[in-house]
């Protein structure tokens, strides 16, 4: 089982991800259904190569992620960059996109 709490503590009410190979765009509901029954136990991440450019109340964030997760006893070990976007909302920056 996920974190829900843990993650809405950063993402927005409107959040949505696009990073699916598939080009499937998830909202944040369709995100919690789906971690709701995920049995994969992620491991951990690592961010490299990281920056920041700010725009106000508006930031966004590129960089290198490597996820290190386990399912059904197999590891594994995935790299991606990513694009993040993030929404400075009631003194908290909160992740949109």
């Amino acid at each position: 089982m996920h974190d829900l709490a843990r993650l809405d503590r950063v993402r927005a009410e409107d959040w949505t991800y696009a990073g699916d190979p598939s080009g499937t765009v998830l909202t944040r509901q369709d995100a919690d259904r789906f971690f709701q029954t995920d049995t994969t136990h992620y491991l951990g991440l690592d961010y490299s190569e990281l920056n920041i450019q700010l725009y106000g109340s508006t930031a966004v964030v590129t960089g290198r992620e490597k996820l290190r997760s386990e399912n059904a006893g197999k590891q594994d070990l995935a790299s991606y960059r990513f694009t993040a976007v993030f929404v400075k909302q009631e003194d908290q920056w909160r992740c949109i996109a």
